[in-house]
């Protein structure tokens, strides 16, 4: 009984395979559309992200933006690939700039709080009202979650 049980489970376990993931950006825009889609996706969304980038993301952008030679203020989406431990494993980028790719670089490894299903995929929109800095308002960047 143990080894036909075992087998069963075996069986089952070969068939269950993981889901491929997404290549390109449009297919993790897809995806990250349909799990914002889904009340708990929202929830997520709304509770989770906009604290984070309240807390965290203004600051990195400032810092990725003083970091690169002439900075591309082009504004720019990517979404966040984010494992059932909160880990952001992988950032698709709509188009690359140096700031999109140095924000990239910066995101990955980071350690938000556990998604409501994973891998969980969030977009962010970025877009940039640069002027003097001394006029400088952490309300200038536009930092919104969801595409």
């Amino acid at each position: 009984m143990a080894v036909g049980l075992l087998g069963m489970l075996f069986v089952a376990g070969c068939e269950m395979e993981a889901p491929r993931p997404p290549e390109t950006f449009e297919e993790a825009e897809a995806i990250s559309r349909r799990h914002n889609a889904t009340p708990e996706g929202a929830r997520y969304e709304r509770i989770e992200i906009l604290e984070h980038q309240k807390l965290i993301g203004i600051q990195r952008m400032l810092e990725c933006f003083a970091s690169v030679k002439n900075p591309d203020p082009t504004p720019f989406q990517m979404i966040l690939a984010i494992t059932a431990s909160g880990i952001v494993d992988r950032v698709y980028l709509e188009h690359e700039t140096n700031v999109s790719t140095c924000v990239r670089d910066d995101v990955l490894g980071q350690v938000l709080s556990p998604p409501p299903f994973a891998p969980f995929y969030q977009g962010l929109s970025m877009a940039f009202q640069l002027g003097e800095a001394e006029d400088w308002n952490p309300d200038d960047a536009v930092n919104e979650p969801g595409i």
